[in-house]
């Protein structure tokens, strides 16, 4: 699926959030499928056509789904497809993942979560490595969805029983 864009932007960002609780209950976020789908796509303006996650090394995770949340996109179909790249159990997670709009592809992006020990529970670090094409929104607006999706997170692992 090609950009059939003519520009690009090369952008790297990282966020960090500090969760009450252990770097392997922070882990299951990322390693189970139920979870993830949760944090990841479940919320009212999003329609879920599918959602697949195999969980190691060389496996793929796959979403489709559509938005209405009063963007120029509303309704197009979004395709993020990844494979996971490394996998340190309650300590990092690396996927590669390519995100296409409308049939058309809009970005390609390293995606590292990097989970630290610290004295009242544990460090998420995320760093996005990408390249933007044309349609995307840029970097600032991938920064900004993944803001949110940061917060998700938290509230999703807060939902966890200890």
């Amino acid at each position: 699926m090609p950009s059939n864009g003519t520009t690009t932007e090369h952008a790297t960002f990282t966020l960090d959030r500090t969760f009450a609780h252990s770097a392997s209950r922070v882990f299951t976020l990322f390693s189970t499928p139920e979870k993830k789908r949760r944090w990841l796509l479940e919320d009212s303006g999003t329609t879920i056509g599918r959602f697949d996650m195999e969980f190691r090394v060389g496996g793929h995770e796959v979403g489709e789904y559509t938005i209405q949340k009063g963007t120029p996109v509303d309704g197009m179909p979004f395709v993020n497809d990844s494979i996971f790249l490394d996998i340190v159990p309650d300590q990092r997670v690396v996927l590669g993942q390519t995100m296409s709009i409308g049939g058309r592809r809009v970005s390609i992006a390293l995606i590292t979560f990097d989970l630290t020990p610290v004295e009242l529970g544990t460090r998420l670090t995320l760093t996005h490595q990408g390249v933007f094409f044309d349609g995307s929104g840029g970097a600032e607006m991938r920064r900004l969805g993944w803001e949110v999706l940061m917060q998700r997170i938290v509230a999703t692992s807060d939902e966890q029983p200890a």
